[in-house]
């Protein structure tokens, strides 16, 4: 009967240690709850404060684009003419390229005509010189 004595003084101790270590690990556990509702809470107020700058960020970034827009929009006739010069300028460009193909046409055709009246110029100043040599000898 000692042994059933012995027996039942051992599992109650092992039951008072196992309650003592269950009570300690529930109390541990408790702080950890505690400690874990304490992060959660400091992480919700910075996920607020965070979304709060988000929130600005984002208005701020859409009156900024509102502003690109609009000076974007002012900008377009300055575009628009900008375009319209650039197309004067082609025409001109393909304009003045015509020049010297019209040139040489023009040259061609009247080369003829302009190497008589050289001809024509240069014998007549021979006979106006000739004429002004004969004039002063007989005088």
């Amino acid at each position: 009967m000692i042994y059933l004595y012995i027996g039942i003084l051992i599992v109650s101790i092992s039951f008072a240690l196992l309650s003592i270590y269950i009570a300690k690990l529930l109390s541990s556990v408790s702080r950890s709850m505690n400690d874990l509702g304490n992060t959660l809470s400091e992480v919700e107020q910075q996920l607020h404060g965070i979304t709060q700058e988000t929130e600005e960020m984002v208005q701020e970034t859409h009156l900024i684009v509102d502003d690109v827009k609009e000076k974007t929009d002012a900008l377009q006739p300055v575009f628009q003419s900008l375009h319209g010069l650039g197309s004067s300028l082609i025409q001109l460009n393909r304009s003045i390229d015509g020049v010297p193909s019209t040139l040489r046409t023009y040259t061609a055709d009247h080369s003829v005509k302009m190497t008589e009246a050289y001809h024509w110029g240069t014998t007549a100043l021979s006979l106006y010189q000739k004429w002004k040599i004969t004039k002063q000898e007989t005088h």
